[in-house]
């Protein structure tokens, strides 16, 4: 089987475009009692807060929940800063490096990378955490100057122009059938699956097309690719690019004039 992947960057990345607010206990977007609530009830143990929830209640970031986050939230609520801003990081500026790298295990992460069973595959390592890089380490000749073509990443660009679509009320959700997607369609096969399983790639269609020939298939030609039944993941390039002629069909823009106008711009 050939590798697609001759040159790999492996990018950790655990950061959001959207930063929360500290003391949002909630997630409504808003400071209030309830927040209060949530935490009191954190720390004498009746609930357990977890992912965002957990890290808005740290309302002075010193990783412990206690009556001082409290006494914090109380006093957003008293000031009146009851509202959370919404905080949108600019992915085209240069990343920003952590200062405070005390919490962050190196030897683990050596661990972790020595396990790997083929390191010649791997040219970079970049971990990010709360929007900034925490290690960055090349491998194989590789530098940070180094182009790679990263393949499937197309997939996440491509589901992502899907989301804000659905977003943008282009699409109504995800879990539409996609005989509605495809206006044109007469393959029946497509009442069975939604949008859903062609962005996880349960469709149960069969891999067409060998690279790159999906680029330049036919609407009617990926849809009658042979199939099973939906429901399993099977990894399918072709299957997956029918996502480009869904974007196209229900933005009347090509995926590239539609990112170049509501993705692009904002990642540099």
């Amino acid at each position: 089987m050939k590798k697609i992947f001759d040159k790999i960057i492996v990018l950790f990345i655990t950061l959001s475009i959207l930063v929360p607010c500290q003391g949002d206990a909630n997630l409504d977007t808003s400071i209030n009692i309830q927040d209060v609530i949530l935490v009191i009830n954190h720390i004498i143990s009746s609930s357990e807060l977890s992912g965002d929830a957990l890290n808005n209640s740290d309302a002075n970031n010193d990783e412990i929940i206690d009556v001082l986050d409290i006494v914090i939230i109380i006093d957003f609520i008293l000031e009146g800063e009851s509202e959370c801003m919404a905080t949108y990081l600019d992915l085209s500026l240069e990343w920003e490096f952590s200062e405070d790298l005390s919490y962050f295990n190196n030897e683990e992460l050596a661990n972790i990378v020595n396990q790997m069973s083929d390191l010649s595959y791997l040219n970079g390592l970049i971990i990010i955490h709360n929007g900034k890089v925490v290690s960055e380490s090349y491998y194989n000749g590789s530098s940070v100057n180094d182009i790679f073509n990263i393949f499937s990443v197309t997939k996440s660009f491509t589901s992502t122009l899907i989301g804000q679509a659905i977003d943008q009320g282009y699409i109504d959700n995800q879990y539409i059938s996609v005989n509605n997607l495809l206006p044109l369609s007469t393959q029946p096969y497509l009442t069975q699956i939604s949008l859903h399983n062609l962005l996880t790639m349960s469709s149960g269609y069969a891999d067409g097309f060998v690279y790159p020939y999906w680029v330049s298939a036919t609407t009617n030609s990926l849809q009658w690719m042979p199939y099973t039944f939906p429901g399993f993941f099977f990894y399918n390039n072709s299957a997956c690019h029918l996502n480009s002629h869904v974007l196209y069909y229900m933005t009347d823009l090509t995926p590239y004039e539609f990112a170049n106008i509501n993705l692009f711009p904002y990642l540099g």
